[in-house]
């Protein structure tokens, strides 16, 4: 596993640099380096997991079974939808708390453009959505998951967290990480993620267009815990089915080193992270 995580690291300390890199320019050609900071890991991830699996069968003399990482069939789905409300208010409430906390510091949240609504969905929340699972959950899956499931789930947070590069996001960053991983190895789908996570970057738009004043946000939030407490309730009524779901999900699996690696992703993203405030 060590290997695993080697690699997955060293591909997000590569995002990490050419993100803080895009933000170096500016127009067209800050976007291009922006979606190549996801493509290009992406594409080391992919090939590199390619690798190891073949290195893999070749110690154990056998061919593992292709992935179904990329499917999710109807029953997956019936599964995942009770969980979508209470995992986006859980995610929601963290970060309404963190940034309550962090403000007390003098610490706020970066600026969002206040554009079209339409606009925002596709450029704040579909895209991101899309991007991120693809790199921080899909990548993880491919490379870490076929050594250890619990171990795959604690670094796709752990690095989820780091690579927001701000102290605002990264608390509530590893609690989205570690929800959206742990119901993606439960489902091994990579799409129960993607789903959650544009659901949730959906509801902060929301949150922030629409709800500045007193009585839409606690319409908000109120309707919010509303559908989280009915969701809840489903799962605890079906408690036994949901055990079986996510046990497995916390299997150990292989054990070994983590290396040097993720903290040398620690230092650079908290060094972005503290620079950043000021500046």
């Amino acid at each position: 596993m060590t290997e695993a995580i080697k690699l997955v690291t060293f591909i997000d300390i590569f995002f990490v640099i050419l993100l803080v890199l895009s933000s170096s320019f500016s127009g067209v050609f800050s976007e291009i380096i922006y979606f190549l900071a996801f493509l290009i890991p992406f594409a080391m991830g992919f090939y590199y997991s390619k690798k190891l699996k073949q290195k893999r069968e070749e110690i154990k003399g056998v061919a593992e079974p292709e992935e179904a990482i990329l499917y999710l069939d109807l029953k997956r789905v019936k599964s995942l939808l009770p969980l979508i409300p209470s995992s986006v208010a859980i995610v929601f409430l963290a970060s309404l708390v963190s940034s309550l906390l962090l403000s007390m510091l003098g610490i706020t949240a970066p600026p969002v453009e206040d554009e079209g609504i339409v606009l925002m969905l596709i450029y704040h929340a579909l895209i991101p959505a899309v991007l991120e699972e693809a790199l921080f959950r899909y990548i993880p899956m491919k490379v870490i998951l076929p050594y250890s499931r619990r171990g795959c789930i604690i670094y796709s947070a752990f690095a989820f967290a780091l690579i927001h590069c701000n102290f605002y996001q990264m608390p509530y960053a590893f609690i989205a990480g570690a929800i959206f991983m742990l119901i993606d190895v439960a489902l091994d789908s990579v799409w129960p993620s993607v789903i959650l996570h544009f659901i949730n970057n959906a509801a902060s738009i929301i949150w922030i267009k629409y709800c500045s004043e007193e009585l839409p946000s606690v319409i908000f939030v109120s309707a919010l815990l509303v559908l989280a407490t009915l969701s809840l309730t489903y799962v605890l009524l079906n408690r036994e089915k949901y055990r079986q779901i996510f046990t497995g999900a916390f299997a150990k699996g292989e054990s070994g080193s983590i290396g040097y690696p993720p903290f040398i992703l620690l230092i650079i993203t908290c060094y972005i992270a503290a620079a950043s405030l000021f500046m």
